[in-house]
């Protein structure tokens, strides 16, 4: 079964929880712990997915990863063409203040934006590699 979120867009510019993608998703669409997730159908292609289903990468094994260095990302879907995925999401971005060079994380806000198709460095950046959670 996926997890569908009802009112997703209420949710654009705003961080939420920790900032992370699964709280977003988690909130979002009332979902379990990632421990519970369960890989589904590829996205890529599959055009029979309603908007507002929830989506994520996935290791070899089906499962969540919850790593934060670009192999783990979830998301909600919002449709797709030839070019990506259409999905709302958040995440933690890092930064280096100009004046004291101090590294520190801050939230980008849930946003509306496509992950194409098309081959990048980091796993979570490809639109083939998101499947439907369950």
């Amino acid at each position: 079964m996926a997890y569908i979120a009802a009112t997703p867009r209420a949710y654009i510019g705003k961080s939420i929880g920790s900032g992370q993608c699964v709280a977003f998703t988690q909130k979002a669409a009332n979902m379990p712990r990632t421990a519970a997730w369960r890989r589904g159908v590829l996205v890529k292609g599959n055009t029979s997915i309603a908007p507002g289903t929830v989506i994520a990468t996935f290791d070899a094994d089906g499962r969540y990863g919850n790593h934060t260095d670009g192999r783990s990302h979830a998301a909600i879907y919002l449709g797709q063409d030839a070019t990506g995925i259409k999905v709302l999401d958040q995440w933690m971005t890092s930064f280096t203040d100009p004046i004291t060079g101090t590294k520190s994380r801050r939230p980008h806000y849930v946003s509306e934006r496509i992950i194409f198709f098309t081959p990048k460095p980091r796993p979570e950046n490809v639109g083939g590699n998101y499947y439907v959670v369950e």
